[in-house]
């Protein structure tokens, strides 16, 4: 059983990298297997309802990674303009890195999954409110009224969300520069 966990974690992690960087549709469970080097009928041992479920729970490791490295940024500055600003440069800074993508937005696979499985476009919607709410609690810690706070919070990570497709699509961070150098004019005097 204790050799178990790491063959389900990398069949998990396979997964999690060809969802994001080839889409759920062209995914296939036996890729999956074939990459992660996981034993044959593994895949249906750990994931017994397919696809589906090995995708939900992808988005749900995406979700984890993504929402450790946001707080982790947040929590090393403490004015929150400054840590917003910071953690949208260290990001463009590892999309430099075309490794890196894999565990930077759920975007791309949600419009892929949004209309073909209710399940998969919650698991999204859930793992994008995480992320909007690690912005939020650091507007509050910072004085921002909670309304306001939430409403920035949402701002921010459509903003982030935005720039890194925009930057994936022109092979250069500049829109993330952009979004980071607009955070002191969006968030500053709304205290």
């Amino acid at each position: 059983m204790k050799d178990q966990q790491p063959v389900r974690a990398k069949i998990l992690a396979t997964a999690a990298r060809l969802f994001q960087s080839q889409g759920y549709s062209a995914t296939t469970m036996s890729q999956v297997l074939q990459e992660s080097g996981a034993p044959k009928g593994s895949l249906y041992y750990y994931f017994p309802q397919g696809k589906e479920q090995l995708a939900i729970e992808a988005i749900g490791l995406i979700r984890q990674k993504i929402e450790e490295q946001i707080r982790r940024y947040l929590a090393k500055i403490e004015d929150p303009v400054e840590a917003i600003q910071a953690l949208i440069n260290a990001t463009a800074a590892e999309l430099e890195q075309p490794e890196n993508i894999i565990f930077c937005t759920v975007s791309l696979l949600t419009l892929e999954v949004s209309l073909v499985s209710e399940p998969l476009r919650k698991a999204c919607r859930d793992t994008n409110a995480a992320w909007e709410q690690a912005f939020v609690e650091k507007l509050e810690q910072g004085g921002y009224a909670p309304d306001r706070a939430g409403e920035l919070g949402a701002l921010v990570q459509v903003m982030i969300d935005g720039a890194i497709i925009s930057s994936m699509g022109r092979k250069d961070t500049l829109p993330l520069r952009r979004a980071a150098a607009a955070i002191p004019t969006l968030l500053k005097g709304d205290i």
